[in-house]
């Protein structure tokens, strides 16, 4: 039996992820409700992705906000907030890419409420690249023909120069990279956990317990809302057993993040030969988001293997960044 009530309210930032929200909600019952938050900035509802959701059971309502600055994502949280008030055993589900929502997710995880937020794969970047690359290449190959003639040979040598210059920046900045690669403490990860308890207490070692909101956000990801839920408040609730697994926990930053997704590839049965890439990634100063995550992850590891990773992952995005 589930801890909480059978009714799932949806709050849509439609501002945030558009009409693709759509494609991200399950199969909708009847006591369902759906509410969409939308202004003037968010984008139409394409015909076939409206008839889609019209036809289903669950009670669909439109929310006109008032603009400004957050202006959308402050009237949703009032709204999420005065849901919460009248049915605490509900499900909430925030559809947004904004991390932002997080806090207040944790906020109510804390409190007991069975809330999540839910982000949205929108158009590949890999895809948005390649069009925007295309369109340059065309506008580049116009440009060169016009430039052809009037090109000294003292222009190529300096542009010649300048590549030189730039390989060896790579290189130098390649280098660096694997000298601090070689740098990174050695794992602490043993073996594969033989149980869903096994795992409780792996993520012990990497998640601290005193961080009830990203120790809930963790256990849900790798077991789904119901059982994770289930064995925050066994954790949470006992103080023996909590501070057993407080006691293991990894004081190392690097050894922590490497056994953390280590957890999430053994339990998806996932080998390790691409860990080195997705840590690489990870600790990137240009994954500062969830759809650059999603695209250096493709980048590095090509679309299917990136995208793979990046569905395993994406719940944690908060917790691997150390948000």
């Amino acid at each position: 039996m589930s801890l909480f009530g059978n009714k799932t309210i949806y709050f849509i930032d439609s501002e945030n992820v558009n009409d693709n929200w759509i494609d991200t909600i399950p199969q909708i019952k009847k006591t369902d409700e759906i509410k969409v938050f939308y202004t003037e900035k968010s984008t139409n509802v394409s015909y076939e992705k409206f008839s889609r959701i019209a036809e289903g059971e669950a009670n669909l309502n439109w929310i006109k906000c008032f603009t400004g600055q957050n202006a959308l994502d402050f009237q949703l949280v009032t709204d999420l907030g005065y849901c919460v008030a009248k049915g605490a055993k509900d499900t909430f589900v925030i559809i947004s890419n904004d991390k932002g929502y997080d806090a207040v997710v944790n906020y109510w995880v804390v409190k007991g409420v069975n809330i999540s937020r839910v982000g949205v794969e929108m158009e590949s970047p890999k895809k948005a690249k390649k069009k925007i690359a295309t369109k340059a290449k065309a506008v580049k190959k116009v440009a060169l023909k016009s430039k052809k003639k009037e090109t000294t040979n003292q222009e190529i040598k300096k542009q010649d120069t300048k590549k030189q210059d730039t390989e060896k920046q790579d290189t130098k900045k390649q280098e660096a990279k694997s000298k601090e690669a070689s740098n990174i403490p050695k794992t602490l990860w043993k073996k594969k956990p033989s149980n869903e308890m096994g795992y409780v207490e792996a993520i012990g070692r990497c998640v601290s317990v005193k961080k009830l909101g990203d120790y809930h956000m963790v256990l849900t990801n790798l077991f789904g809302q119901e059982v994770g839920t289930k064995y925050y408040h066994m954790i949470k609730d006992d103080k023996e057993l909590k501070d057993k697994v407080s006691k293991t926990y990894i004081t190392n930053e690097e050894q922590r993040l490497d056994y953390l997704v280590r957890i999430f590839l053994a339990f998806n049965d996932k080998g390790f030969k691409d860990l080195q890439k997705i840590l690489n990634v990870i600790k990137d100063k240009k994954c500062d988001s969830l759809n650059n995550f999603y695209k250096l992850l493709t980048e590095s590891l090509k679309e299917e293997n990136g995208r793979m990773y990046y569905n395993i992952l994406k719940g944690i995005y908060g917790v691997l960044k150390g948000e």
